[in-house]
């Protein structure tokens, strides 16, 4: 019997899929190994502004930017072959004619043929929060540095010229 946000036409799919991925507040999707959307819950339609009948169907590569479909494409076709099932790419969002960053996470869809199970995170607001934030350590007068856990400098502000005489190259590593 079909799920509820299945459309007609689509194989069915264990109850397991809409019971556990349908009632999520982030975008699920559920597609075969040719890129074809088999199944999606509806937090996902509304992040790329599609209904659900619109969305099956397609293939994964039609709802990115084309700037993205390529890495799409290898992102299913190396799956499981890469060790990195975590790719960013920009999606179709809500209105008509905007774009969201959304954190695309990809696993084999294991059990139930062959496929792919895509978890999708609007990630908008950080990437425009790590926009500013580099524009505001870039013309701050004080220095600005980015440490990963251990302590190692990732990126420092070029101001580091103006207080210490240091190129930021000399420090980042360190």
């Amino acid at each position: 019997q079909p799920l509820p946000h299945q459309p007609t036409g689509v194989p069915d799919l264990p109850p397991w899929v809409a019971e556990a991925l349908g009632p999520l507040p982030v975008g699920v999707c559920l597609a075969g190994s040719d890129g074809a959307i088999l199944w999606a819950n509806p937090a996902l339609c509304e992040l790329v502004g599609s209904s659900i009948d619109d969305l099956v169907g397609q293939r994964l590569t039609e709802v990115v930017h084309p700037a993205d479909r390529a890495a799409v494409h290898d992102s299913v076709s190396s799956l499981g072959q890469d060790g990195d099932p975590a790719r960013r790419l920009r999606v179709r969002g809500r209105p008509a004619g905007t774009w969201l960053d959304l954190a695309l996470t990809r696993a084999p869809l294991q059990g139930a043929g062959t496929g792919v199970l895509m978890h999708v995170v609007d990630v908008t607001w950080a990437v425009q929060a790590q926009g500013s934030l580099q524009v505001l350590s870039e013309n701050a007068l004080d220095i600005v540095a980015m440490t990963d856990t251990d302590g190692t400098v990732l990126w420092v502000s070029p101001s580091i010229r103006t207080v210490l005489g240091r190129d930021p190259e000399s420090v980042v590593g360190r």
